[in-house]
């Protein structure tokens, strides 16, 4: 999903919750006359009540109600729209400097991502897709995880994976996000740590997991928790 709705929903939010403040104000003061003391004893609702039994207006109301009813539809809509991305463009340059692009289709990438982690992870299997979030592009990954894993092994395998995307992709601000899943039950299926022996992953640079570098690099983070699968 696009940032649009979020941000109208913000907007949306914050406009009807001052309404509904004003109004509540309102109303204490007009019980209480802490403001004011000169509120009329009745409210006067002016022409609008010779308004209500003019010929047009039931197909005003109805216009006005189809009109919202159609505003709701696309807000409903516009939450419903898929954040998943086909494709994307990057520079035909790591530096940025070049004038031509190059699309790059996600498909193809998901399952290199999920595969590499697969091979070289603590983990039993994985899926990745590329979505667009809040924060910008994303390569989701999904993963089950073994239940001999550590947290230096979760670790160094994350930021491989993530050294390599920001790698492949620079400049472009991919980001890498890997959630871990409860450990599963599979027959047949092993992970790096699988065997008679423990095999760790390549070693890696540390990183910071929690902030963004200076130079435009893409930002990473590790979901901890297990997901509670369906």
């Amino acid at each position: 999903m696009s940032r649009a709705p979020y941000r109208f929903d913000r907007f949306a939010t914050a406009l009807v919750g001052l309404v509904l403040i004003a109004g509540g104000l309102l109303l204490i003061d007009w019980k209480q006359h802490i403001v004011r003391s000169d509120y009329p004893r009745r409210l006067q609702l002016g022409r609008l009540v010779e308004w209500s039994h003019s010929d047009w207006w039931p197909w005003a109301t109805a216009a006005a109600g189809v009109v919202l009813a159609l505003l709701g539809l696309y807000w409903l809509l516009a939450h419903l729209r898929r954040a998943r991305v086909r494709s994307f463009t990057v520079p035909a340059t790591g530096d940025g400097q070049g004038n031509g692009t190059l699309t790059v289709e996600a498909g193809p990438l998901e399952s290199v991502v999920a595969q590499d982690l697969t091979d070289h992870g603590p983990v039993t299997g994985a899926h990745a897709k590329t979505v667009n979030s809040r924060r910008g592009r994303m390569e989701l990954v999904t993963a089950p995880l073994d239940e001999r894993a550590t947290g230096d092994t979760v670790r160094a395998s994350y930021e491989r994976l993530a050294g390599q995307i920001a790698d492949a992709f620079p400049g472009t601000g991919l980001q890498t996000r890997l959630v871990l899943d409860k450990p599963r039950r599979t027959r047949g299926r092993r992970s790096a740590l699988g065997g008679p022996g423990v095999v760790t992953p390549a070693p890696a640079p540390r990183a910071d997991l929690t902030k963004q570098s200076g130079d435009g690099s893409p930002e990473r983070s590790v979901d901890s928790g297990a997901e509670q699968s369906g």
